[in-house]
């Protein structure tokens, strides 16, 4: 009688143990269930998106130390240049600046301002004597930076910049501010205009050392927002190389969604959405001139959001300040 009682005792706790043990199965299946989707759905948004980025910063340097920590943006073209290498930025050399702004609703936008360089200064100095104050004008560093105030994404090829075959989407909202004045002159003729570039998918450094035009672009033309496309890295535009998008309303934030695929062949895309219509849209053409350069180096691009006035003195102009405001950036795939 005992060594019954004592084998059902036992077969009872191999039971529990039993039922314990399924309950534990069942529960961590369950678990797997729920956190393996989780995990799927995060690899995938992670593989999907390169980064968001709503610049909540609260001045310039504390954004450029984020950024560059994080690989994030460059700061080349958003830099007062001492020009006469005096070792401070002159008055006359202080002319772009970025800053962060937000709104009633606390979103946060950052704000590229750009001023016309001192004329007396660019055609006497610059021009005739070719130096400043004594010091030889690097004609190259001087002009470029005279006409710029942008920010890129990280132009490292091979990290975070943007291959050929492969199509990448970016976003980002644009508002060009109510006391910004717009050119007036050649409107009809936007290649001879005096445009303002906000946003560009420009070729690496390593491609061609430099030496390359944007193949996609959006610019401002008297009050028009325009789309250029430029595959074949002519460096003298035509007029039909830009695409109207519609006219500009100051004070009006704007959506934009590129999606791009670089192909030196018919297999390229570029399709373009504004407040979630799509405006534009070619797909199987070729978006860029070649896949490799003559070195064999890989023909990879980056981005770059601000402005950017190349034809500021060449051709005339009725303003001397730009600016306007993004936020909201994402880039991905």
């Amino acid at each position: 009688m005992v060594i019954i009682n004592i084998a059902y005792f036992y077969v009872k706790i191999i039971k529990r143990l039993e039922i314990k043990k399924r309950l534990f199965l069942t529960n961590m299946d369950k678990k797997i269930k729920i956190i393996f989707p989780i995990i799927i759905i995060s690899q995938l948004s992670f593989a999907q998106l390169f980064f968001s980025e709503n610049f909540e910063y609260s001045d310039y340097e504390i954004f450029k130390l984020v950024s560059e920590n994080r690989k994030r943006w460059t700061f080349f073209h958003s830099e007062n240049q001492d020009f006469n290498n005096n070792r401070m930025i002159d008055s006359w050399e202080n002319i772009k600046s970025i800053d962060f702004v937000k709104n009633e609703e606390n979103n946060t936008a950052i704000r590229f301002q750009l001023n016309k360089m001192n004329d007396k200064i660019l055609r006497e100095d610059v021009m005739k004597k070719g130096e400043i104050n004594g010091e030889k004008v690097d004609y190259p560093n001087f002009f470029t930076h005279i006409a710029r105030n942008e920010i890129s994404t990280w132009d490292y090829p091979g990290l975070l910049t943007y291959n050929p075959n492969r199509k990448y989407t970016f976003e980002f909202e644009v508002m060009i501010p109510q006391e910004v004045e717009f050119e007036k002159e050649n409107c009809q003729n936007p290649s001879k205009a005096n445009y303002m570039l906000t946003g560009q998918w420009h070729f690496s450094q390593e491609v061609l050392k430099g030496k390359t035009m944007a193949p996609v672009s959006l610019r401002v033309v008297c009050g028009q927002w325009m789309l250029n496309l430029n595959p074949l890295n002519d460096s003298e535009e035509k007029d039909s190389d830009f695409i109207p998008l519609g006219n500009v309303e100051k004070g009006k934030w704007v959506h934009w969604k590129f999606e791009i695929k670089f192909s030196h062949k018919e297999k390229g895309l570029i399709k373009v959405s504004k407040d979630n219509i799509t405006i534009f849209n070619q797909q199987k053409r070729q978006t860029i001139f070649s896949k490799r350069t003559e070195e064999n180096k890989l023909v990879t691009s980056y981005f770059k959001i601000g402005v950017y006035k190349p034809h500021w003195w060449s051709r005339n102009s009725s303003i001397d300040h730009v600016e306007v405001y993004f936020r909201n950036v994402r880039v991905g795939r």
